[in-house]
């Protein structure tokens, strides 16, 4: 058979040696159906070309056209094969295997059905099963059907899939001991059948084992590319970073500086208001204590009763004493309104100064705030662009997907999927002689 390129035919190796059994062998299709009975595989073509979609009317119709053809050909089994199929394209597991066992009830060595149960066995690690079921098929064939090559090429390449790649190493021994048994007992052509078989299953696998070691190499070059270019990106981002955090400091520092200067010269003004007012506050003290003498004076000048008075040198008026002292009472109460005025005046400029130096620290720190909060952004983005890098560097570190599919391919039987059923339909039609047309 030819070689298929290791990436078109990722798991044709299983597709069509595990997941999609090939169709039964003419003797046993004669077996359940004359060749004459042209109504009978006109039935199960139509049920084979219902629409399998898991909705209520398609279930209804696919249940319709069973029963139409099972009552043409009430013990064939290949209707009951051909509504499993059917039944498990709709998920009805269930169903649809209870119609497989009764297509192998109705005939034990129908090829299709049997080697479903067979790849379901393997698909569930039930390794025993499958051999008894390989052995009772393999016993069928050498004794019916010894010159059936289809079927006996198959089961070489159901034994090497286990032997080489899905068995455990309890199966793996248990199957190559069947396999020498095979070799043995089988007759020339089927021997001849079966080792071709066998041999091209270990072909494709080792090919598609090659695809694989190509695809991790490739990709352990793409993954030592991107963290080069990961440590990169993060030795670019972490030198801007840190520009921006030496300008963030230097923003600080100037601040710092500023208000340093703004507050000392603010506190040296109102060192020298508050000089100013204490000066004020003991010339306030000594007037008060002046305008206190002229009212004694004043009081005891109006308890004396005489009046006495006198010609002033300067302006030449006559005046009294009580007039004389109420003049400078008046002079000396002016003095101290001067005074109040004074120490007013430099509260007020104190004020001020005060109020510009509150400004100032408030600038200070709502500028400092920004910067500090630029800063821890960017102690932040930091610790993001480390945590970005890493995560990136565990990404490439994973399984390619195309690896991980080549693998998953391999190790699991698939046993339903669309490409399935559609080659299960079509070599049941051609089984049974029909042109595929009707829908």
């Amino acid at each position: 058979m030819p070689v298929p390129t290791p990436l078109n035919h990722t798991l044709l190796v299983l597709a069509f040696a595990l997941a999609a059994p090939l169709a039964g062998s003419g003797a046993a299709a004669d077996e359940t159906t004359p060749a004459a009975a042209s109504p009978v595989a006109a039935s199960i073509a139509h049920l084979l070309n219902v629409d399998a979609s898991p909705g209520k009317a398609q279930v209804e119709e696919a249940e319709r056209r069973y029963r139409d053809a099972i009552s043409l050909a009430p013990g064939d089994a290949r209707v009951e094969y051909a509504y499993s199929l059917i039944l498990q394209k709709q998920f009805k597991a269930t169903e649809a295997r209870s119609h497989l066992q009764r297509s192998l009830q109705l005939n034990s060595h129908y090829p299709p059905a049997l080697k479903t149960l067979i790849r379901e066995a393997i698909k569930a690690q039930k390794f025993q099963d499958a051999r008894e079921r390989i052995a009772a098929f393999a016993t069928y064939l050498v004794e019916h059907e010894p010159s059936n090559v289809e079927q006996s090429e198959w089961l070489g390449r159901i034994v090497g899939t286990v032997i080489h790649a899905l068995g455990t190493d309890d199966a793996k021994v248990i199957f190559a001991y069947q396999d020498r048994l095979f070799r043995v007992s089988f007759p020339p052509l089927m021997r001849s059948a079966y080792e071709r078989g066998f041999n091209s299953i270990e072909a494709e696998l080792s090919e598609l084992t090659e695809s694989i070691e190509e695809a991790k190499s490739g990709a352990a070059v793409q993954r030592q590319a991107k963290k080069a270019e990961v440590d990169a990106q993060l030795v670019d981002q972490q030198n801007e970073i840190k520009r921006k955090q030496q300008d963030a400091t230097k923003t600080r520092q100037k601040w710092d500086e500023w208000i340093t200067d703004q507050t000392a010269k603010a506190d040296d003004l109102l060192r020298e208001q508050e000089k100013r007012f204490q000066d004020l506050d003991r010339a306030v003290t000594n007037q008060v204590g002046v305008v206190a003498a002229l009212r004694l004076q004043l009081d005891r000048v109006e308890r004396n009763m005489t009046p006495i008075t006198s010609t002033s040198l300067v302006t030449g008026f006559r005046s009294t004493p009580r007039e004389r002292v109420e003049l400078a009472l008046f002079a000396e109460e002016q003095k101290l309104g001067v005074i109040y005025s004074q120490q007013e005046a430099v509260s007020r400029q104190a004020a001020e100064i005060l109020n510009g130096r509150r400004n100032a620290v408030a600038e200070y720190q709502r500028a400092t705030g920004v910067a500090l909060k630029e800063a821890a952004n960017l102690d932040r983005w930091e610790k993001r662009t480390k945590a970005v890098s890493e995560n990136m560097k565990k990404a490439a570190e994973k399984k390619p997907a195309q690896v991980a599919a080549l693998e998953t391919r391999i190790k699991s039987l698939n046993t339903w999927d669309p490409s399935d059923f559609e080659t299960e339909k079509r070599r049941l039609l051609a089984d049974l002689g029909v042109v595929n047309t009707d829908k």
